[in-house]
């Protein structure tokens, strides 16, 4: 069949369903960019305390040893 200026049903059909499809995969590849930026941004956070800390029980340990 041969449409001239028509709209085929396939299109309307698949149309949507391609909408939909691809509003899924970038609803679901943000979400997994966002979880990704979160875990991210809470390493550094963490990692900076770690080191803090760390600073913190060399420097109590020198202060010990210093007035024993």
């Amino acid at each position: 069949m041969v449409s001239v200026g028509a709209v085929r049903p396939e299109v309307l059909i698949a149309g949507p369903a391609g909408l939909v499809t691809g509003t899924m995969a970038m609803t679901m590849a943000m979400t997994m960019a966002m979880a990704m930026a979160m875990a991210a941004g809470e390493q550094v956070p963490v990692s900076l305390q770690t080191d803090t800390g760390q600073a913190d029980i060399a420097r109590e340990g020198r202060d010990l040893a210093q007035t024993a």
